[in-house]
């Protein structure tokens, strides 16, 4: 599982064979992470790092992740990803942000622009 940090690694190939190479025949990868858009950085760099609590700086914006290439690099390792959008809860973010909560649940989305999830399960006869 890999929760928010692939849009923090310089190699994101790198990052998915080493992530890949520790599945077994049949493990499940999960991941989320922000996508490489005009809209993920506007509302994750530009919006997001100006609320109180989210230290600027957090989100290299080159650092955002290519869904496309994210999904044939786990390919490449027998991990059939798929993904799906997702957005905090916001009444969960609000009560975080209020420090009355200590997580903030994830609802689906119908777009994968911003913040999105992959699954994955790594195919039965993948040589490691």
């Amino acid at each position: 599982m890999a929760g928010e940090i692939l849009e923090h690694v310089p190699d994101l190939p790198r990052a998915v064979e080493q992530a890949c190479g520790l599945l077994r025949p049949g493990g499940l990868l999960v991941i989320d992470t922000l996508a490489n858009t005009a809209l993920c950085r506007f509302l994750a760099i530009t919006v997001a790092e100006r609320l109180p609590g989210v230290p600027r700086g957090v989100h290299e914006p080159g650092l955002l992740v290519d869904r496309a290439l994210l999904v044939r690099e786990c390919a490449r390792r027998g991990v059939r990803l798929r993904l799906r959008g997702i957005r905090p809860s916001a009444a969960d973010l609000l009560g975080w942000a209020l420090g009355l909560r200590r997580d903030v649940r994830l609802r689906p989305v119908p777009t994968t622009a911003v913040l999105f999830q992959g699954t994955g399960t790594k195919e039965a006869r993948w040589p490691r």
